[in-house]
């Protein structure tokens, strides 16, 4: 065999060579593609089975939420709190039935209202009387179980409901609330109670439209009797509180029986109310008393 013969043949197996480093390389490039791919495309089809099931699960979410609180399609988010407001109140109803018979006091003379109904309607009454007594004690319980429940649990706005008088969905009310007989309690529009607040409302106290109520404040319609025979026995009065509109009470306010707060008035913090404060004045102290009228000066906002 000459030369050329012997460099033809080393030439052709070296392409060989090549050609079959190529094809295992090409198939190894490939098979890489291929599970590349397939890991690609299973990862897709898990993503997309994910995203499928938060949709779902979203989905399902929303309509069980506007199955529950929009049932016709023109209803808005707070109609349709409302309304179901007023179904929660109504099945209440049946459970706080002698509360609001209670609470409905008729126009009649002294001589044939109980008790609790003088009690109800600002007038002298027997504290020590049984149906007084197991009112106070039911009225104990609704306010002790209203601040034992979570701040989210819908039935502290039942218990409030059916504990005071002139409730509505403005009235905000936190825990530590206390009260004797709660439905001497007339809200008159907005209002809101700070954290431990105390109403000794053994006669009307009347707490004003969008009035703002700080914390540990106290309303005490009581007045023990001051000479000491007397008050062992049990001699008291009771005496009315009104607080006006868009009054504001800072925190550990205290206000004492027959006291009237005016329209617009701020009472300082830690102050003792023991007389009646005209409207739009800032008044502070123990005992309370007028500082000045508010002004433009006290906008906290384009002074």
């Amino acid at each position: 065999m000459s030369t050329m013969d012997n460099s033809n043949n080393e030439i052709m197996e070296r392409d060989i060579t090549e050609v079959a480093k190529d094809g295992v390389l090409n198939k190894t490039i490939g098979a890489a593609v291929g599970g590349y791919k397939a890991i690609e495309n299973g990862t897709v089809k898990g993503y997309k089975a994910i995203e499928n099931a938060v949709v779902g699960t979203y989905t399902k979410i929303e309509d069980a939420f506007v199955d529950r609180f929009l049932k016709h399609e023109d209803e808005s988010i707070g109609e349709a709190k409302e309304r179901i407001r007023h179904q929660l109140n109504a099945e209440k109803e049946g459970t706080d039935s002698s509360l609001h018979a209670v609470a409905a006091i008729t126009e009649q003379g002294d001589d044939k209202m109980t008790e609790l109904q003088k009690a109800f309607s600002g007038k002298p009454f027997n504290s020590m009387d049984k149906e007084v007594i197991d009112f106070q004690s039911m009225v104990k319980d609704k306010w002790h179980e209203f601040n034992l429940l979570p701040p989210s649990d819908p039935r502290r706005d039942e218990i409030i409901a059916s504990l005071v008088s002139g409730y509505n969905p403005y009235v905000f009310v936190e825990s530590g609330f206390k009260c004797v007989f709660g439905k001497n309690i007339h809200f008159k529009g907005m209002a809101m109670i700070n954290f431990d607040c105390t109403f000794l409302d053994s006669n009307i106290i009347t707490i004003g439209d969008r009035t703002l109520i700080g914390p540990g404040c106290s309303f005490i319609c009581t007045n023990h009797s001051i000479d000491p025979d007397e008050r062992l026995q049990g001699v008291f009065n009771n005496k009315p509180i009104t607080v006006g509109n868009r009054v504001w009470l800072g925190g550990n306010v205290t206000v004492l029986p027959g006291v009237t707060i005016g329209d617009g008035a701020v009472i300082g913090a830690g102050s003792v109310v023991t007389k009646d404060i005209p409207a739009n004045v800032v008044a502070v102290g123990n005992p309370c008393r007028v500082l000045r009228e508010v002004n433009e000066q006290d906008k906290l906002i384009n002074r």
